[in-house]
């Protein structure tokens, strides 16, 4: 994502349209991808322990929090409960998804940590 070539491109199509407009761009959800090393080993593998499933890498969850650190040098990983209500009314999720990611986290911290 380049958001330079985005607001040309929206620029374009209002002309092509002959649109009047007057935009004010405000940008905050800049994209980012931090690097790899011993904390995405460290939690790869417990999720692995613990769930025995094998964890698939993704940048699909939407603007994140993470943005704000990433220009920090750090690794920058967002590990949570799946949650198809997540910031709607009534958002729950499973206790058994609430142990599980106990454990995980638990674990990455002592891995990273002890």
């Amino acid at each position: 994502f380049n958001k330079k070539i985005f607001f040309a491109k929206i620029k374009e199509m209002l002309l092509k349209y002959n649109l009047k407009n007057k935009i004010s761009w405000h940008f905050s959800g800049n994209p980012f991808i931090t690097s790899s090393g011993k904390l995405l080993n460290v939690v790869k593998n417990s999720i692995i322990k613990f769930s025995k499933l094998s964890p698939i890498l993704s940048t699909s969850g939407g603007t994140s929090d993470g943005r704000f650190f990433s220009s920090m040098n750090s690794e920058i990983i967002e590990l949570g409960p799946v949650n198809k209500t997540i910031h709607k009314i009534n958002e729950c999720v499973k206790v058994n998804d609430l142990k599980l990611l106990s454990k995980i986290y638990k674990n990455i911290l002592k891995k990273i940590f002890i």
